[in-house]
């Protein structure tokens, strides 16, 4: 499956247990509709690769699920996922109207600013009360409020998100400590 008929989920978190468990946190907006998952598709060095759920439980809170993967026995196994990202089919996506994005759609889409591409967007952090998008501009990760104050408009057709930075962004994550001296 290609990363393009899919959509991302979430991340792994952690190793829970020396067998082989391991944390997910589902990055959604309901993230109880997919704690009856099967399976999930990890992306492993770029690629998606398919694993079977054995067990799951809830963990903590609603967007944290334990699981064990068929296949993942060890807690080095387990390891080797830490942070890995991911991915269902598009086709189990809650049905959505025709021209509503969902957060994770933005990821690929190109950050503009004044008429001039930042950077593409690597990355959607669905913090509470303060959701974040990442971009690299000009080799520097930048992580930007995504909010009504900054974005100007999204252009779903173009996948480009026009935004007015606030004052002084950029300068946090491109200066570097000569600069400052």
């Amino acid at each position: 499956m290609l990363h393009k008929d899919c959509f991302r989920l979430g991340h792994v978190v952690k190793p829970y247990s020396f067998k082989g468990e391991i944390i997910l946190s589902i990055d959604t907006d309901n993230p109880k509709d997919f704690h009856k998952l099967e399976s999930v598709l990890v992306e492993i060095n770029k690629k998606l690769v398919p694993f079977f759920i054995l067990s799951k439980q809830p963990h903590n809170q609603a967007q944290f699920l334990r699981v064990r993967f068929e296949g993942v026995n060890t807690e080095q196994q387990a390891l080797e996922l830490n942070g890995c990202a991911l991915y269902l089919p598009n086709s189990i996506l809650p049905k959505v109207r025709k021209n509503q994005l969902l957060p994770s759609d933005l990821i690929g889409f190109t950050i503009i600013e004044n008429a001039k591409p930042l950077g593409e967007i690597s990355n959607y952090y669905d913090y509470t009360n303060n959701p974040i998008l990442e971009f690299v501009h000009d080799g520097k990760e930048i992580m930007m409020p995504f909010n009504e104050a900054f974005v100007l408009k999204i252009d779903a057709k173009t996948r480009t998100i026009e935004v007015s930075l606030p004052e002084g962004l950029l300068d946090v994550y491109t200066s570097t400590s000569d600069e400052e001296e």
